[in-house]
């Protein structure tokens, strides 16, 4: 499968899940959402065949946890050289699939 032509969204990472609708609640549309690809498409598919309809298809999401200071990555070198030093800046990133569904 080619992901080229996937929609990418990036976003500050959702503390809690309360931005969509849950699925018993038939008014507002929710987030359907897997790690895995084919398992999102396998769940979509059940969903359209028990009357709900895509509001938005499916779309990767990369979430990025935006603080405000960065958590530094840190190495000791083995021997008489043990100095910590910056190796890099750690930046959690969360990356899935998802898709918004409504009751139609």
């Amino acid at each position: 499968m080619n992901l080229k032509y996937m929609k990418v969204i990036t976003r500050k990472r959702l503390r809690n899940n309360f931005s969509f609708g849950k699925e018993s609640d038939k008014t507002k549309p929710f987030a359907k959402k897997s790690y895995n690809l084919f398992t999102l498409i396998d769940q979509t598919d059940e969903l359209l065949n028990r009357g709900y309809d895509f509001v938005e298809p499916i779309y990767m999401v990369v979430e990025v946890d935006d603080d405000e200071r960065p958590k530094s990555c840190t190495r000791q070198e083995p021997g008489s050289l043990r100095r910590p030093y910056r190796d890099a800046i750690a930046f959690k990133e969360n990356m899935y699939f998802e898709a918004l569904m409504k009751k139609i």
